[in-house]
């Protein structure tokens, strides 16, 4: 699901005025940005504006996700981010039990 662009402004209590000066452009634009009348954006204010957001730059790249790679080692590395760190270290010895395991 993409992400709402102006949810997470508001989530870090940002004005567009204050996304606007650290990306470079006017609050128009941001707005822009946010309601998709821009779609494409410069790299540079891609890296700029994404990390104003503290999200990913992915996140604006491809914002339905289609680009991204499905294969295990990717969907396993997401699942576990999601873990606490006390979850991620059981995992991890099943994982290491699993590598030992003989076939």
């Amino acid at each position: 699901m993409p992400i709402n662009l102006q949810q997470r402004r508001l989530e870090l209590d940002m004005t567009l005025e204050e996304v606007g000066k650290l990306v470079g452009v006017g609050k128009s634009t941001v707005r822009k940005w946010e309601s998709g009348y821009i779609a494409n954006m410069g790299r540079d204010k891609i890296v700029k504006y994404s990390n104003a957001l503290q999200i990913n730059p992915m996140e604006l790249v491809d914002p339905q996700h289609t680009l991204e790679n499905n294969n295990v080692v990717d969907r396993t590395a997401k699942i576990m981010n999601k873990l606490t760190p006390n979850k991620q270290e059981r995992v991890y010895g099943f994982a290491l039990s699993q590598l030992n395991e003989k076939d």
